[in-house]
């Protein structure tokens, strides 16, 4: 069976560098902190009878906050800025139900376009992407 899903989440990406300098850390400890609204539309595929569900889609994420600290004290302007206040994503999901209303949630994203511009970049437009990997327990009610 297929359905379509839409949800609402809080996803908090960033980075933390040790003990540069290098070409992609500065001297020092930094932390970038990155807060987005998001909303993934995905269509997936119900297997009920082993309770597992695989999805696909897309994601829509506003950038709603960015925080950048060097060693532990907040700068006014993080590096690679400004950041684009939208980021589009590619989103595959899959689903495990181990019981009636609980299951365990595993979920990648990668953003279709670079959510900022740097330098120091290996792709070819200097581009920064992101890469999400998470997580979750469900619990249905």
């Amino acid at each position: 069976m297929f359905s379509m899903s839409m949800e609402v989440l809080f996803t908090q990406r960033g980075s933390n560098c040790h003990n540069g300098p290098n070409q992609y850390c500065l001297n020092g400890e930094s932390n970038l902190r990155m807060n987005y609204a998001e909303v993934p539309l995905l269509l997936n595929y119900h297997d009920s009878k082993n309770g597992v569900m695989l999805g696909a889609g897309f994601s829509l994420g506003r950038l709603v906050k960015t925080v950048y600290k060097h060693n532990d004290v907040i700068q006014n302007q993080p590096p690679a800025a400004p950041y684009n206040n939208f980021d589009y994503d590619v989103v595959a999901s899959g689903t495990y139900m181990f019981a009636k209303h609980a299951g365990i949630n595993l979920r990648y994203a990668y953003s279709m376009l670079p959510f900022a511009h740097s330098a120091t970049s290996n792709f070819v437009n200097k581009g920064l992407y992101s890469n999400v990997v998470s997580a979750r327990l469900l619990v249905l009610l």
